[in-house]
């Protein structure tokens, strides 16, 4: 156990001593070797917008008649988000 012992801090001391080296080459830990994207050959999939915004033109006349505009078909019921 005491031989395993001082393996580790050897180790760890030459690794203290390299990082200190000043001409040492230093690189970046989160870059990563590998390539982006998937495997070749395979279809990739993309998330797709869930919410889609449609706003309806409400129109007054000169007796104060609202007439607001219709939703595209397959639209369900308007939903208000503020003040009219």
């Amino acid at each position: 156990m005491e031989n395993r012992i001082t393996i580790q801090e050897t180790i760890e001391k030459a690794r203290k001593q390299l990082a200190n080296e000043p001409n040492r080459e230093k690189t970046s830990m989160a870059k990563g070797k590998r390539k982006p994207g998937g495997q070749a050959g395979h279809p990739g999939t993309t998330l797709k917008p869930v919410v889609t915004e449609y706003q309806a033109e409400i129109l007054e006349n000169e007796r104060e008649d609202r007439v607001t505009a219709g939703f595209p078909e397959g639209v369900g019921k308007a939903l208000s988000m503020g003040s009219v």
